[in-house]
């Protein structure tokens, strides 16, 4: 079974506890744009009030909330990090509670889910709860479940030619989300706003789809974005629906991407790409690999091999499978 606190290091672990026992003590959350939640994070507290006290606050919390007590106990206390204890927290929220379903709850709780938001908001409890109840509002919304569904294989039609689940995974058992430059001849005759949410509607339920396609038991957590860059046209970026994707991404989706692969580039893409990464963190940056278009074929080989099994990949793209995805009507 897979631990996700293997790795951890002890401020880390001491973000999470604060987390999970402000979520276990308030089983309510609050509107994202109302709350007011205050958690104090001092780096270096003064030893007058490390010796105040003859437990840690990491202790405190894992005896408060019963989470995870052997592993805190086996801990160095250094005292590293300062937090006011939930009760104390509790009297800076002012704000409507909004009642949770046992679901959202349950989600909130999932310790892979408080970890994402936490290593997204550099480790800081307050930070991290903000996003967590914007994304329950945000999947309220849209009725999005908050459940994880029995995975199944991805049916041929999770998507359009555009942007689609792919049937393969690639060497760490990611599932594959597939995307194509190539403009929208699915979608041809609607109107602006239309398209937008249609285009985005569908990216959120091939996320949603991937994401039951993650294997939790052996910590796949992310997922990889392969892109076939061959058609981009400057002229035909959909900027506006391609910064919306990437803030969904960020704010309700974060750490889902393990690797962007994108592929064929022509060689203006650099050119949106600066424009596109200043909407990126660097950590996201650090995670997109960009192939030419004029790498030969052994260098690309070299690179997806890297990443996944080649037979696990479309010809386009370098690799050896036949498949082709085949929309609702049948388009290619």
């Amino acid at each position: 079974m897979f631990d996700p606190f293997m790795n951890l290091q002890e401020h880390e672990f001491a973000a999470f506890e604060t987390m999970r026992a402000f979520l276990v003590q308030h089983q309510t959350l609050l509107l994202a744009d109302q709350q007011q939640v205050t958690v104090s994070q001092d780096a270096s507290p003064s030893s007058s009030e490390s010796s105040a006290s003859t437990s840690s606050p990491v202790s405190e919390f894992a005896t408060r909330d019963g989470c995870l007590l052997d592993k805190v106990v086996q801990m160095k206390e250094k005292d590293s990090i300062k937090v006011k204890s939930t009760n104390e927290t509790s009297k800076h929220v002012t704000s409507t509670p909004m009642n949770l379903t046992h679901d959202e709850s349950e989600w909130c709780l999932e310790p892979t889910n408080i970890l994402r938001y936490l290593k997204a908001s550099d480790w800081k409890p307050k930070k991290a709860i903000k996003m967590m109840q914007s994304t329950v509002e945000w999947r309220r919304q849209r009725n999005l479940p908050f459940t994880r569904q029995i995975a199944e294989p991805p049916q041929v039609t999770t998507g359009t030619p555009n942007l689609y689940l792919s049937p393969y995974k690639d060497r760490q058992e990611r599932p594959i989300i597939v995307m194509t430059t190539r403009p929208d001849t699915v979608h041809q005759g609607m109107d602006k706003v239309t398209l937008h949410k249609t285009q985005l509607d569908n990216a959120i339920h091939v996320v949603e789809t991937a994401i039951q396609q993650m294997d939790q038991c052996t910590g796949v957590e992310q997922m990889v974005l392969l892109i076939d860059a061959s058609h981009f046209k400057i002229s035909e970026i959909p900027v506006k629906i391609g910064k919306h994707f990437i803030d969904v991404m960020m704010k309700h989706y974060p750490e889902r991407l393990g690797l962007a692969l994108v592929m064929n580039c022509p060689t203006y893409f650099a050119m949106f790409f600066n424009m596109v990464s200043a909407f990126l963190s660097e950590k996201t940056r650090k995670k997109i690999v960009i192939v030419p278009r004029e790498k030969n074929i052994v260098d690309k080989t070299f690179i997806l091999e890297k990443y996944m099994d080649l037979e696990c990949v479309e010809k386009r793209f370098g690799g050896t499978s036949e498949y082709t995805f085949l929309g609702n009507d049948g388009s290619i």
